[in-house]
């Protein structure tokens, strides 16, 4: 098994039962930082999966502004933009946009979008995230400039467990993040749509909220 970077991980575990009193060396240990990382990505995703399906998956609603939303899903995927050298670019159109969502899972969702993104585009690429408002909808965009998503893929890459877009490095996981946002964006009423020109043409991602009224706001 090999992680992103391309060194091989099941060379960690010898490392540390041979050499236990030695000191872990800097490079070592950000590579099994970022494999406990992923790890528990995916036990939430398989979590999540499970309570989705046992109609155990509920939602703490409230007004939030997207831009709080926004903010703190870049922050926490800094680690897998990193990884990869890629450069973020981060806009605001006509905020403030507040919706009525569930903070967390909506912060889920579009950590996923962006570490999809991050995933899919080669080291050094650009990813740009947008936000704002259109009309009576609020709207979060992620675009990058990676492999593209071929056509034929497009309408099934919401599905669970798809994994035809498996990277050159294997990173391509269990085909399971696309899927949750579609499910948590519904159960907060809105949309999720992903649009490519084709292979090595990059694509974007876009989550669709209606937005909380002032009247809603003032109660």
């Amino acid at each position: 098994d090999r992680d992103v970077t391309g060194v091989q991980t099941c060379a960690l575990p010898i490392f540390l039962e041979h050499e236990p009193d030695k000191p872990v060396p800097p490079r070592i240990r950000k590579i099994v930082q970022r494999q406990v990382q992923h790890i528990t990505r995916l036990v939430d995703d398989l979590l999540d999966v499970s309570r989705f399906t046992a109609g155990k998956l509920e939602l703490r609603r409230e007004p939030v502004d997207l831009d709080a939303i926004v903010e703190e899903a870049v922050a926490s995927c800094g680690t897998a933009i990193a990884s990869r050298s890629h450069r973020m670019e981060v806009v605001a159109h006509n905020p403030p946009a507040v919706v009525n969502g569930d903070p967390v899972r909506l912060v889920q969702c579009v950590c996923n979008l962006i570490n999809n993104a991050a995933k899919y585009t080669e080291p050094g690429g650009t990813l740009t995230i947008d936000w704002g408002t259109d009309d009576a909808t609020g709207f979060v965009r992620v675009t990058d400039n990676g492999r593209g998503i071929p056509a034929d893929l497009l309408p099934r890459i919401w599905d669970m467990f798809v994994q035809e877009r498996v990277t050159p490095d294997g990173a391509g996981g269990l085909g399971l993040g696309l899927g949750l946002v579609k499910r948590l964006v519904e159960l907060h009423g809105g949309t999720v749509s992903a649009t490519s020109q084709g292979k090595g043409m990059g694509a974007t991602f876009e989550i669709r909220l209606a937005l909380v009224d002032a009247a809603t706001m003032e109660k």
